[in-house]
């Protein structure tokens, strides 16, 4: 392989990533449905969304989120304490 090839592949390969990584972070941040969905299958992910949202001030997804859920979040526990 030429090394102009593999330069090539690799930046393909990069534009795919950083494509397919939009699509997924447009979902979440659309889709409540798809939180839901990336909470049950991959909870890791969908923290790492949140805390991104949080440090640029926006918690309502996550609190949105667990009370459609049913489940109690953490911003819940600060509340009561203040």
């Amino acid at each position: 392989m030429s090394r102009r090839l593999i330069i090539k592949t690799i930046l393909y390969a990069e534009l795919g990533f950083l494509g397919a990584t939009y699509i997924v972070w447009h979902r979440m941040n659309t889709s409540q449905d798809f939180r839901h969905y990336m909470h049950q299958k991959w909870p890791s992910i969908l923290e790492g969304f949140y805390k991104t949202g949080e440090m640029s001030g926006y918690r309502e997804a996550r609190i949105a989120d667990y009370k459609a859920w049913g489940l109690p979040h953490p911003f819940e526990e600060l509340s009561k304490k203040s």
